[in-house]
């Protein structure tokens, strides 16, 4: 059994963002914090996602078109999306 994030308000965070750097990575922490309406953790990349940045975000998969949209109105294109096994 994968351990899975339960995020303070008791959502699953079963998706995960991935960035092409830790530059980008923050970048993306910044548009959602800023957002503010988009529950999520900046988490280390798990160990079974290749992935050129140490760090993604993990969110519940329900919130991802929300931050994909934030993400791309500040210019912040080229994000793999993935769902984590529960």
């Amino acid at each position: 059994m994968r351990r899975q994030a339960i995020g303070p308000e008791g959502l699953a965070y079963d998706a995960v963002l991935l960035l092409h750097s830790t530059h980008r990575c923050l970048r993306a922490d910044a548009i959602l914090k800023a957002r503010g309406n988009i529950p999520y953790l900046l988490c280390q990349a798990p160990r079974q996602i290749t992935t050129s940045c140490e760090y993604v975000i993990r969110l519940p998969q329900h919130f991802v078109p929300d931050a994909l949209a934030a993400c791309t109105e500040q210019g912040l294109n080229d994000i793999d999306v993935r769902i984590l096994a529960v």
